[in-house]
């Protein structure tokens, strides 16, 4: 009995020590109205594990984003799509119906608003000569909720 309790001890001691740990000078949780972010500063210490297929960074937080290629989704019983996605010079935002009293606003990556303009047919044509290659976010929107939010890429 004496032995099977060592080994007991010893695997919990062995897989207490495999845990995730680490030493961070920071972390904090923003909550904010459209969702929350969990970061940490100062991780010192992790493992990548590599394979054919991949490799993952253990103990890091990864970044996971997910976009939607043909940028094509229905709200309010109305399909939206915003076309070509990257683009050039102007994209375009053609819905399925005309929504009443909708506005879109264009943000650049630290939120700032580049244009704000009503949504007056179907098909709206949206001019982005002048603004710097980057990404950006389309937000479509009523006075009283967002209804989509699109990220759109200009090369």
């Amino acid at each position: 009995m004496k032995t099977v309790y060592i080994i007991f001890i010893g695997l919990l001691t062995h897989f207490n020590l495999m845990s995730q740990s680490t030493i961070l000078s920071s972390t904090n949780k923003e909550i904010g109205i459209t969702g929350t972010v969990t970061y940490s500063v100062g991780q010192l210490m992790y493992t990548i594990e590599t394979s054919n297929i991949g490799s993952v960074s253990n103990g890091i937080q990864q970044p996971f984003e997910i976009m939607n290629l043909l940028n094509i989704s229905q709200t309010m019983g109305v399909e939206i799509m915003v076309y070509p996605n990257p683009f050039v010079d102007f994209l375009i935002l053609k819905m399925s119906e005309k929504l009443i009293d909708h506005n879109y606003y264009l943000y650049d990556t630290v939120g700032k608003l580049l244009d704000k303009k009503s949504i007056t047919s179907v098909e709206t044509i949206i001019s982005m000569k002048e603004l710097p290659i980057a990404s950006y976010f389309l937000k479509i929107a009523n006075s009283i909720q967002i209804i989509k939010t699109i990220k759109i890429i200009k090369k």
